[in-house]
């Protein structure tokens, strides 16, 4: 069970108001609060009662309480109204985590379905379609275009603080640690800021194993025992330029390297940037605005995406997913594959493509840009979605864009993990007879 099944548990106890109790505490949530689709904590505006104590706030939620300071929450003003912190195993003593933006400590629940007296289950496995069909291609489109402009929103907010080119940087770092290693991702590219790397790409050293090696020794990947000689050739050079760099490197253990697919390994993710890099020789933002300025007709843009991306393995990744591994065979012929294009497009490129657009007052872009997301065709399955909706596909022959996923998703999160079932925009109704023991 990962952070996604605690979010539905979270919710159908704000359905049911059952009690839990777990080894120290007592709770019954009574308004599960908003998923955040945002930066910042899981849910927002929660009120649940926790020993006979109410209480309203945020509630972050983890597989471990560890994962509290191993994504620095405790360090981090967004994580300030924590009321709860939720885990999927049971806390460590005291069972409670630090804000140490206010010093003030946070009580850890442990949750799981076993503790609910009758099961947990999607409302979506138990829906039946309208009697009266509605107009399902214009909902879809709608609901993807709300997901759309969450992020925009999102991204916008952001640069009260940090420049475009550092929040495109970030946000694409952060894209290619999905899912599992997308916050230490993020953190690197805090620590090795955008004026940092625009110094190192207008450097006369500049070359793909000596910018991996500064960007591997910053994130704690050369700190292996048994280096093999490519590893250690990298370790060297890294020892020579440390105290060069801005900031402390981070720690292995600030990543998950258990139970990650082979390509999305962080060693070989850190490599497919590094690589794209080497391929523009200059940030990648500036390049890919031009492109999609000169508003080509769409599939000749695609073309040129693709294009952009497609960077061949260099000789010691293809053969190596991982740094000091023992070398493998593997089909990866390209850093960046068809689908991980397309998720970038659409939860990083067109994004901030937007926000620029929208500061530029330029509406003729804009609409460039939201056809363009509307128009993309469908690339992947989103099977974490697939098991929950198991009608997807007769919705996927009316609508069939890539944006369907980003529309399923918007309706799994503002009303199916919401309970909103008599709201549902598709005119699904529930059947409370199978949902309900």
């Amino acid at each position: 069970m990962q952070e996604k099944q605690l979010y539905a548990l979270w919710q159908a106890l704000g359905r049911s108001g059952q009690w839990v109790r777990d080894a120290r505490h007592r709770l019954r949530v009574l308004d599960a609060g908003a998923l955040n689709l945002s930066f910042g904590p899981d849910f927002t505006g929660a009120c649940f009662e926790l020993d006979g104590t109410r209480f309203y706030g945020d509630v972050e939620m983890h597989v471990k309480q560890s994962d509290w300071y191993r994504h620095r929450h405790h360090l981090d003003p967004f994580y300030k109204n924590v009321a709860l912190h939720v885990v999927l195993t049971p806390p460590e003593d005291p069972a409670q985590v630090l804000s140490r933006v206010n010093q003030r400590f946070i009580p850890s629940f442990f949750l799981n379905a076993q503790m609910l007296p009758s099961p947990v289950q999607h409302p979506a496995l138990h829906c039946q379609p309208a009697s009266e069909s509605p107009d399902i291609p214009a909902i879809l489109e709608h609901l993807a275009l709300r997901r759309f402009k969450l992020k925009i929103r999102a991204f916008y907010r952001q640069l009260s603080s940090v420049s475009l080119e550092q929040l495109f940087y970030a946000s694409l770092l952060r894209a290619l640690g999905y899912p599992n290693n997308a916050a230490a991702f993020e953190l690197l590219a805090q620590r090795l800021p955008v004026a940092w790397l625009k110094r190192q790409l207008n450097s006369p050293f500049f070359g793909f194993e000596q910018l991996y090696a500064l960007y591997a020794g910053q994130a704690g990947f050369l700190t292996m025992p048994r280096p093999d000689p490519y590893s250690r050739q990298l370790q060297l050079f890294y020892e020579e330029h440390r105290f060069e760099l801005p900031t402390e490197s981070l720690f292995p253990e600030q990543w998950q390297f258990a139970g990650v697919r082979a390509v999305n390994h962080p060693h070989f993710r850190l490599a497919a940037w590094v690589a794209l890099l080497q391929k523009a020789q200059d940030l990648p933002f500036s390049q890919i605005y031009h492109l999609f300025a000169r508003r080509l007709p769409f599939p000749q843009l695609l073309q040129e995406v693709l294009l952009y991306f497609k960077i061949p393995v260099s000789d010691y990744w293809a053969r190596h997913y991982r740094l000091a591994s023992a070398p493998v065979v593997h089909g990866s012929k390209f850093y960046f594959g068809r689908a991980r294009i397309f998720e970038i497009l659409t939860n990083v490129v067109l994004p901030l493509l937007t926000v620029r657009a929208l500061r530029s007052h330029s509406d003729g872009f804009l609409a460039y840009l939201q056809n363009f997301y509307l128009w993309l065709p469908p690339v992947t399955t989103y099977r974490s979605l697939t098991r929950y909706f198991p009608w997807w596909k007769g919705y996927q022959a009316l609508w069939p864009r890539h944006a369907f996923w980003q529309a399923l998703l918007q309706l799994n999160s503002e009303f199916c993990h919401a309970g909103a079932c008599e709201q549902c925009p598709l005119q699904r109704l529930l059947d409370k007879s199978r949902y309900f023991d």
